[in-house]
């Protein structure tokens, strides 16, 4: 039997999915099964042009993405296998976006009323927040003083977009509220490592340093370019907390973007404020109320055209609805 399972997981091999796919594998292989996983994030994906090529009697049921990307290889895998296993975090009991490969809407809302709205066809959200601005700042000429979004959209760009613009960023990242429980620190976290700034060097925790190394470019899918410094354990043979910090086969490496580090805690210096606090609360009662009011009480859950361009057309038309709605109530 051969047994193929999808990894969804934003974090590929890093995250708890792919824990839970190595114990589904260890049990199937002890009873003889042949187990691969295909990793999505590690995949090229083009979207659908709604070019119409496919539906003609020529073309029918090939993309014109086939040669170009990995959807065709990943496809060959499923139709060979004899259990196709499709693991994902659960976001709100629905799947990841890399399991769905539509399009990615987003709004922005004041007092529930949308004032904005965007189309991207991209999974996550951290990238499609600076276009969303940019599109808001063509169709209103201005940006608003103060952003809030939920943890998704915490990214050095977003941060360094926000901060270019001169706006105040009520924007969490992903490790806010873990970082403000009243709990222990997690002394292995990178984050956690005191930095000697003279030296260039930090210290883990069994008191060892790590040195800098090289510095790795990286640009996101918006062009955003950043770098990353890497440090390197000068030697973690023989350490009793090997364990515990790393699951590298040698030394422990980390990286680090210290203008991200100095993004990320002025984020969480206006977080915390009393007006961050007030602000944070209100963020679900105005966007979520919205997309509670399209999805759920009028059950709209699937655009009906194709086509990023009538896709935004047919989003326009149910957000203008729900601000004539909201004012006839």
């Amino acid at each position: 039997m051969n047994i193929l399972a999808i990894n969804s997981s934003y974090r590929g091999d890093k995250g708890h999915t792919r824990f839970l796919i190595g114990k589904l594998f260890q049990g199937a292989k002890a009873a003889g099964a042949e187990c691969q996983v295909v990793t999505l994030t590690r995949l090229k994906i083009n979207r659908c042009l709604a070019c119409g090529k496919c539906q003609t009697v020529e073309h029918y049921l090939k993309c014109v993405h086939d040669t170009k990307d990995d959807v065709m290889a990943a496809f060959h895998q499923m139709s060979r296998a004899d259990i196709v296993v499709y693991a994902t975090p659960v976001y709100v009991f629905g799947l990841s976006g890399l399991l769905k490969l539509g399009y990615n809407v987003q709004i922005s809302t004041e007092k529930q009323f949308v004032v904005g709205f965007s189309v991207h066809q991209r999974p996550g959200d951290s990238g499609c927040l600076v276009p969303h601005l940019k599109r808001l700042k063509a169709q209103l000429g201005r940006l608003p003083k103060k952003v809030i979004a939920d943890a998704g959209y915490g990214s050095e760009e977003n941060y360094d977009y926000l901060d270019e613009q001169g706006l105040e960023a009520y924007v969490k990242y992903n490790t806010f509220h873990l970082e403000k429980k009243k709990r222990k620190k997690d002394r292995f976290r990178a984050a956690s490592f005191p930095y000697d700034e003279s030296k260039d060097e930090f210290t883990c925790p069994a008191e060892k340093r790590l040195a800098y190394q090289w510095t790795q470019p990286y640009q996101t899918e918006n062009g955003f370019q950043t770098e990353l410094r890497v440090y390197e354990c000068e030697d973690c043979s023989g350490c009793e907390l090997k364990a515990q910090c790393t699951r590298a086969r040698g030394n422990r490496h980390i990286r680090m973007s210290f203008r991200w580090r100095e993004l990320r805690e002025k984020a969480s210096g206006h977080l915390l404020s009393e007006q961050g606090m007030t602000l944070r609360s209100k963020r679900p009662v105005e966007a979520e109320s919205v997309f509670a009011r399209l999805k759920h009480n009028w059950g709209f859950r699937r655009f009906l055209l194709r086509g990023k361009e009538k896709v935004e057309v047919e989003w326009g038309l149910l957000c203008i609805a729900h601000n004539l709605a909201k004012m006839a109530a």
